[in-house]
């Protein structure tokens, strides 16, 4: 498997499994390695994945810690645990999570738990970063819509705040699941509130205010 393959994975499993048209809730497996962790995804109309490109992080060293070759962002997972901002009643776990395709940052708070899931990611053929929030939504109330929306934006909010401020990362770019998970990486902006015809302006997204 090669970098950014884990989102090409799922789009295939998603139209194997439903079809052309992506359901409300697919299963998730951001995995760039043959072992596939599933994640029951609740909804997509939020933009809560963010690709960007950093020379900060480790990107080419295989350490002894990792599960896979490809388990790159432990370094990037320590860094958000060490500066994300979150929103009120909200602590995060000191310790990275790590996963057969990457590291999870996990965060809980008013009675939700809500991890982010960090991996390595192919942008414009440069190797850069995926991240994307999610909401520990039992799947049986992911069936009749229960979501986490105003948790995940708020955790959003704190990520974009992280890495907008981080003068080594650039190329921001907010995603709706929806959009991405169908290939449609075109429709991204440069904060997670935004709306595509005016966050476009700036290659890297300096210019607006977290």
């Amino acid at each position: 498997f090669g970098v950014g393959n884990f989102v090409t994975l799922l789009r295939a499993t998603a139209e194997q499994d439903h079809g052309s048209e992506s359901p409300d809730f697919i299963r998730m497996a951001p995995t760039p390695n043959p072992g596939l962790t599933w994640i029951l995804s609740a909804g997509g109309h939020m933009r809560d994945h963010v690709t960007f490109l950093s020379d900060a992080f480790n990107k080419t060293e295989v350490k002894d810690n990792f599960i896979n070759d490809d388990c790159f962002g432990e370094d990037l997972a320590e860094w958000l645990i060490s500066c994300l901002s979150l929103p009120a009643g909200f602590v995060v776990d000191p310790e990275t999570c790590q996963e057969d395709w990457g590291w999870e940052v996990l965060l809980s708070g008013n009675g939700e738990k809500i991890f982010v899931g960090i991996g390595q990611y192919e942008i414009d053929d440069q190797l850069g970063w995926m991240c994307f929030v999610k909401s520990e939504v039992p799947f049986y109330k992911s069936w009749f819509g229960v979501r986490s929306d105003v948790a995940r934006r708020s955790i959003c909010a704190a990520l974009h705040h992280a890495l907008h401020t981080n003068q080594r990362i650039t190329q921001i770019r907010w995603h709706h699941e929806q959009d991405f998970m169908k290939g449609n990486e075109s429709n991204w902006t440069e904060r997670p509130d935004a709306e595509q015809s005016d966050a476009r302006e700036s290659p890297v997204g300096r210019e607006f205010e977290s």
